[in-house]
C-alpha cells in the first residue's frame, strides 16, 4: 500500500518529466521555474530563498519596534533591510508578472493578487 504523499510526489514527478521534454517559450519556462520548485534544482532554491527572506522580513518588522525603541538600535539599519525586502519582493512579482500569457491574466489569478501562491 502506498502513502498519499508517495502517489503526489510520484504524479509531481511524472508532470516535471512531461514539462522537460516539451520546447516552451521563456514565458513557460519562467512562469514553470516560479510556480514549480520542483521543476529544476535552481527553482528548488529560489523557492526555499523566498520563503526564509519572508521570514526574516517579518521577524525584522517586528524586533523594528523593540530593538529602536529599547535598545537605540540604529533606525536606518531597519529602513535598509525594509528597502531590500520591498526591491525583492518587487521584483518576485514583477517576474510573475512578466510569467503570464495575457497580462490581464494577473491579476484575475487568485494567488498573484493574494500572496497566496
Amino acid at each position: 500500500i502506498r502513502s498519499g504523499t508517495a502517489v503526489v510526489h510520484e504524479s509531481l514527478a511524472t508532470f516535471v518529466r512531461e514539462q522537460k521534454s516539451k520546447q516552451r517559450s521563456w514565458k513557460q519556462e519562467l512562469e514553470l521555474f516560479l510556480e514549480v520548485p520542483a521543476s529544476s534544482d535552481a527553482a528548488f532554491v529560489f523557492c526555499w530563498v523566498m520563503f526564509v527572506l519572508i521570514l526574516l522580513s517579518v521577524v525584522v518588522t517586528l524586533m523594528e519596534d523593540v530593538l529602536v525603541g529599547y535598545y537605540d538600535f540604529a533606525p536606518s539599519t531597519f529602513e535598509a533591510l525594509d528597502i531590500f525586502f520591498t526591491v525583492v519582493f518587487t521584483l518576485e512579482v514583477f517576474l510573475r508578472f512578466l510569467s503570464m500569457p495575457k497580462y490581464s491574466q494577473f491579476f484575475l489569478t487568485y494567488g498573484h493578487v493574494t500572496s497566496d501562491n
